[in-house]
């Protein structure tokens, strides 16, 4: 098995039943789509899978058991997302529940934990991050969008760009201006806002694929109560430093990674079969031997940090380097996927031409949308460049 590792007996267990609910459970066309390499998959579709889960006792992977997790061992949940990536499923609710749960748990208010989570675990309510502005992208903290202050809460006017999933949502997380004085990481607030409010539009921006997956949103006087703040006025930039941090730690989308390396041995059986191109077959399995040896060392530096690490040696700059390494790497992976299936890999542009079906096979076609799409993932969450000046800043720091 690719990527394996050593699990004692109960974990063992644990990923066998993990794993034959999962081959069971999963509706056949949601499988196809998330194989399909496919990002615009349905709100419907993310509900039943993530309902799904809920039935099972998995709904609040990630979270606390006291706030509604299963009550899992670091390992099992390990094992839990390396067998969603092996049944190519979808990954459990990305903003919702890997971001924003686990922030309103660390600043959140009972109340607001009490509302809120209790829909994300069950898959009925969705969530978008509104950070990134026009003028401000990786340098967050230059964002401009004013929150004004009102006599019950907050005004809210300007806009917000590549906002993924907030055609699907029913609410952002968002991080608003609300003082300009002082340094510009100074006065941003975190504020939740109710996507069906008054003021809000929300335009699509198509991928060059042809896939919907980005928006921008437009605030124009949105009012938003003193109940939706998260943590204190002015000090929104903690909230979004460890919003971020929790990010990072899964950008590096390990368990996509091998899925993807799947398909690539795969094509490269299948060409051999057909006799095509002895020298052109040769070149791809040096550079998938190459790739599949990044792969393993990025996987066991994920596992160390993950499971085998005590926190008080952690250094900080993990997810950094977990989001440097592994977007750099899955965007490697894809190139080598696309040039695998050659001419092929185009046939799935734009995405419009090639909808998502139960009975199709999965093609080249995706190898081309997959490739295209997946170039923003060394810019999403801090870029390649932040990264490493975070990671340097850090360690120097540290030693100074």
């Amino acid at each position: 098995m690719v990527l394996a590792f050593v699990l004692d007996e109960r974990t063992e267990a644990f990923r066998t039943r993990v794993a034959q609910t999962i081959a069971s459970a999963l509706p056949q066309d949601i499988r196809t789509q998330v194989a399909d390499q496919r990002v615009d998959i349905s709100r419907t579709d993310q509900a039943t899978w993530q309902s799904l889960l809920n039935s099972f006792g998995w709904g609040g992977v990630g979270i606390p058991v006291e706030y509604g997790g299963p009550d899992w061992t670091d390992e099992e949940y390990f094992v839990f997302s390396r067998e969603l990536g092996r049944a190519d499923a979808p990954r459990p609710p990305l903003y919702g529940l890997k971001m924003v749960a686990p922030t309103l748990i660390r600043f959140g208010t009972a109340e607001q934990i009490t509302r809120y989570l209790p829909d994300i675990i069950a898959g009925r309510a969705f969530w978008c991050q509104a950070f990134s502005e026009p003028n401000a992208g990786s340098d967050l903290a230059g964002l401009s969008c004013a929150a004004n202050k009102t006599g019950d809460g907050y005004e809210i006017t300007g806009s917000k760009v590549w906002i993924s999933e907030a055609h699907h949502a029913d609410f952002t997380f968002g991080l608003f201006r609300t003082n300009s004085a002082g340094r510009k990481q100074e006065g941003i607030t975190a504020l939740v806002v109710d996507m069906k409010s008054p003021g809000i539009t929300v335009r699509p921006l198509p991928n060059y694929e042809g896939t919907h997956e980005c928006n921008e949103i437009f605030f124009d006087q949105v009012k938003v109560p003193n109940s939706n703040l998260i943590g204190e006025e002015d000090n929104g930039w903690a909230v979004a430093k460890f919003l971020l941090g929790v990010e990072r730690f899964d950008t590096a989308e390990v368990p996509r990674s091998i899925a993807t390396l799947r398909h690539i041995r795969a094509r490269i059986v299948a060409l051999e079969k057909q006799e095509y191109g002895v020298e052109h077959v040769r070149e791809l399995k040096v550079r998938l031997a190459r790739l599949e040896i990044d792969l393993r060392a990025l996987a066991a530096a994920e596992c160390r940090y993950v499971l085998g690490t005590p926190q008080h040696v952690l250094t900080g700059t993990e997810p950094s380097l977990l989001k440097w390494l592994g977007t750099e790497l899955q965007q490697d992976l894809l190139e080598l996927l696309m040039d695998a299936y050659g001419e092929q890999a185009q046939a799935g542009l734009p995405a419009a031409h090639s909808k998502p079906d139960a009975t199709r096979p999965v093609e080249g076609g995706f190898a081309g949308r997959a490739f295209h799409r997946y170039r923003t993932t060394t810019i999403y969450a801090g870029s390649s460049e932040i990264q490493k000046e975070l990671i340097a800043r850090t360690i120097l720091g540290r030693r100074s």
